[in-house]
């Protein structure tokens, strides 16, 4: 069994310097040479209360060796992991939080393995003083890691190589470890007249059966769910891009409808300009007379004016006797058709940016693809449609924010005047009451 334990040392030392050698931080290699001294240090106490017939009589028995593969098992598992990981980072794939821990994992099982080799270094060199053993240990062990670490890389400069050496030692401690445990003397042994013992047997075929169910089924279960994530999202995508190009045609059709309805609110707007500008000398004496006279009346400067909403207004305050609701409610009636004029311009200021975008993204998406696929005419069309319609867009918008702000101040200027005729007729009114 001593040999078996020997063999074992070598392999987990090898197994030790290779393992750190592929860490990727160097200061972790440093840092766990470091505690395998102060390991030994410590453990020195311990060490001391051992017996070496008890020692190697517990390593003898079965259930040690049970618990030694159990152990293994898992520092196979933690190795498997660490290679696996240190090779997704030499590729530069990504790993999750879990890979990269494990990448990070020194190799834990050479602390109990220097505690074999402190324990037998007591009984073997027998007259030299244990304090003076366990600081020859201590200075040893870290310094086999350190340089063992650094001729490690030295010799085997190839990452991939060290890493399939790593797991291939590993598999091999494995094997070493069943094969210990199996063929163990204190081992049952099963002979042809031994009876069957079926329900232990169908219980472990089911279980096996059940977990092979239930990885199979989840397997299945996550690619379907995965397919169907891809495949919903390409019909969802796919929806969306002919909604997005189904719009394009009525996109320009209200840029060109909204292009012509400003060209001709422009050109209606200048032949208003004109007559206004025109007859605002008229209009302002007339304005001018009423406060003289303090009474409203439309004489020939009223009447020289063009018929405009204005004016509708005005004979309709002067042309009945005085009320003040109807008055009231004559330049709210004004005010509204005002309003609702005024939103014919500001559906241009609003609707042509608008549509201008709309305009200018649609095409952009065909562009693209168009850039990927190296058709460079059908990127140059998109493009064309794109800054057409932003231009167009754009000019819209213009012409409307220009007609709005005049005309707002326009409505601005025939309100005040309407509220000083109003209060001259409320005045007038109350006068001739007065005079009654």
């Amino acid at each position: 069994m001593s040999d078996i334990i020997l063999i074992l040392s070598i392999l987990y030392g090898l197994k030790a310097l290779l393992t750190t050698s592929l860490i990727p931080d160097k200061w972790i290699g440093i840092g766990f040479s470091l505690l395998c001294g102060v390991f030994v240090w410590y453990s020195h106490g311990f060490a001391l209360e051992q017996n070496k017939l008890t020692l190697e009589t517990g390593l003898e028995g079965q259930k040690i060796l049970t618990d030694v593969f159990l152990v293994v098992m898992v520092d196979l598992m933690l190795t498997l992991g660490f290679c696996i990981s240190i090779l997704k980072r030499s590729i530069n794939e990504k790993e999750n939080w879990a890979n990269r821990m494990l990448g990070f994992i020194p190799p834990l099982m050479m602390l109990p393995l220097l505690y074999y080799i402190q324990v037998n270094m007591f009984f073997t060199f027998v007259g030299v003083d244990f304090n003076l053993l366990t600081s020859i240990l201590c200075g040893a062990a870290v310094i086999f890691m350190l340089s063992g670490t650094y001729l490690t890389k030295y010799v085997l400069p190839g990452t991939a190589f060290r890493i399939e050496l790593t797991a291939l030692l590993e598999l091999l401690i494995f094997i070493l470890v069943i094969c210990c445990t199996i063929f163990h003397p204190s081992a049952l042994i099963y002979t042809d007249d031994t009876p069957l013992d079926y329900r232990s047997l169908l219980l472990t075929i089911g279980v096996v059966v059940v977990f092979f169910t239930v990885g199979f089924i989840w397997n299945k279960l996550k690619l379907r769910i995965k397919r169907k994530k891809i495949i919903i999202m390409e019909q969802i995508s796919n929806v969306l891009f002919w909604i997005s190009g189904g719009l394009l045609v009525p996109v320009i059709l209200g840029l060109i409808w909204f292009f012509v309805r400003s060209m001709l609110m422009l050109g209606n707007f200048c032949g208003s300009y004109v007559t206004r500008v025109r007859r605002e000398k008229n209009r302002t004496e007339w304005i001018d007379s009423l406060s003289q006279t303090g009474k409203p009346t439309m004489d020939s400067r009223f009447e020289s004016l063009s018929e405009t909403p204005f004016t509708k207004t005005v004979r309709c305050m002067l042309s009945e006797d005085y009320n003040e609701a109807v008055v009231n409610r004559t330049i709210s009636d004004y005010e509204i058709t005002s309003d609702k004029e005024l939103g014919k311009y500001k559906l241009l200021v609003k609707m042509g940016p608008i549509l201008g975008l709309m305009g200018t993204l649609i095409p952009m998406g065909p562009a693209l693809a168009g850039l990927a696929s190296g058709d460079i005419s059908s990127m140059a069309y998109n493009m064309q449609v794109a800054f057409a319609t932003t231009v167009i867009g754009l000019f819209v918008g213009a012409v409307g924010f220009i007609l709005a702000q005049i005309k707002q101040r326009w409505i601005n200027t025939d309100m005040v005047q309407l509220d000083y005729i109003a209060e001259l007729y409320s005045q007038n009114h109350g006068a001739s009451d007065k005079e009654e």
